[in-house]
């Protein structure tokens, strides 16, 4: 939305971007440019961290296009965030941070399928402690968000869950829930690759969750550019993240 306006950040990295009411925001916007603005960096002078800063911004900031600029800062602050540092170190843990916060900068859809309504229908009628279920779909992800009443049992989410894995699983949901809406919205070529499934837990209404389940239609393993490079675990594999601890797998 900044580029649209013509706004260039020029100093996007990890300590720049905050988290405030429940949305990631950027901040610290001193090295901004836009189209109304004069000139303050000097000829030869570098603009950004060294950690972030694009190569064109330390030769030539004053000439030098900062939109690219910005998106080269901006994987560079995600590669941080994955690796816990600029050194790369893969874990769980962080792919999960990643994605929290990927999920806090995307606008979800709505998800109408005749499967979905009458699962919606199902399982508020079989469970009362459901104030309100979303399904949504937003790039790389379909979520299933369950409001629930004050002071549900731990055990009853359990079994929400369990129902809503078993939906997830069913040739239906990948024809019509993934193939004929999710791809419509975000196809991109043959090797789209396949949303994440996310069943979040909400109590009160309350716009962040406090525990989710999350599975990924590719296994670990084999990692590519193309989807066809990819191990298929089809949505078997399910992990456990409370916000507070790793995320462990589900065991069946």
């Amino acid at each position: 939305m900044l580029h649209e306006k013509g706004i260039v950040h020029r100093d996007i990295k990890p300590s720049n971007i905050y988290y405030y009411n429940d949305v990631w925001v950027f901040g610290d916007f001193g090295l901004v440019d836009y189209p109304e603005k004069t000139d303050l960096t000097e000829k030869g002078e570098s603009v950004g961290p060294k950690n972030t800063i694009a190569p064109e911004m330390k030769r030539d900031a004053i000439n030098a296009n900062g939109k690219p600029a910005d998106v080269y800062s901006l994987a560079k602050t995600f590669y941080f965030i994955v690796g816990g540092g600029f050194m790369i170190k893969r874990s769980i843990s962080f792919l999960f941070i990643f994605m929290l916060f990927l999920t806090g900068c995307t606008t979800y859809k709505n998800v109408k399928t005749e499967q979905l309504t009458d699962f919606k229908k199902s399982v508020r009628t079989e469970y009362k402690e459901i104030a309100d279920l979303k399904i949504q779909m937003a790039p790389t992800r379909v979520a299933f968000n369950y409001y629930l009443k004050e002071n549900t049992d731990k055990e009853v989410s359990e079994k929400i869950f369990i129902e809503t894995r078993e939906l997830i699983l069913t040739e239906e949901f990948k024809e019509t829930t993934i193939e004929k809406s999710y791809f419509k919205h975000y196809a991109e070529g043959d090797d789209q690759p396949y949303p994440h499934i996310i069943i979040r837990f909400h109590s009160n209404q309350k716009d962040k969750a406090d525990y989710e389940y999350m599975s990924s239609y590719y296994g670990t393993g084999v990692e590519g550019v193309n989807a066809t490079d990819r191990s298929i675990d089809n949505y078997q594999t399910w992990y456990f993240d409370d916000y507070e601890k790793t995320p462990v797998i589900v065991t069946p």
